[in-house]
C-alpha cells in the first residue's frame, strides 16, 4: 500500500457571472439576425421570384377582350347576354355627352 493523502480535490474554476446576460444576448442576437437574413433571402429566391415570373408571363399573354368574350358566352355577366352584340343595338338614343 502506498501512503496517500486524503482524497485530493481539484479546485473548480469559479463561474463567470459578471456580464453573463449581456454576453449571451449578444451571441444569440447575432445568431438570430443571421438566421433571419438567411431565411429572408431563401424566401425571396424560393417563393417571391418564381411568383413574379409566373405573373409576368401570365400578363404578357393575357387578352382581356378574349377573356371577356369567353365569360360572356358562359353567362357569367347579368348585363351582357351571350348572344347579344352591339350590332343590333340602337345607340343613337343614348346621350354620351357629360352634363
Amino acid at each position: 500500500m502506498s501512503s496517500s493523502t486524503p482524497a485530493e480535490t481539484t479546485k473548480l474554476p469559479r463561474p463567470v457571472l459578471r456580464s453573463l446576460l449581456q454576453n449571451h444576448l449578444r451571441k444569440h442576437l447575432l445568431i438570430g439576425f443571421g438566421l433571419a437574413i438567411v431565411g429572408a433571402a431563401a424566401w425571396k429566391l424560393a417563393v417571391v421570384d418564381p411568383r413574379k415570373r409566373k405573373f409576368r408571363t401570365f400578363w404578357e399573354s393575357y387578352d382581356a377582350e378574349k377573356d371577356f368574350q369567353r365569360m360572356k358566352q358562359l353567362g357569367v355577366f347579368h348585363s351582357a347576354r351571350p348572344d347579344a352584340g352591339f350590332e343590333g343595338m340602337d345607340l343613337s338614343s343614348i346621350d354620351l355627352k357629360k352634363k
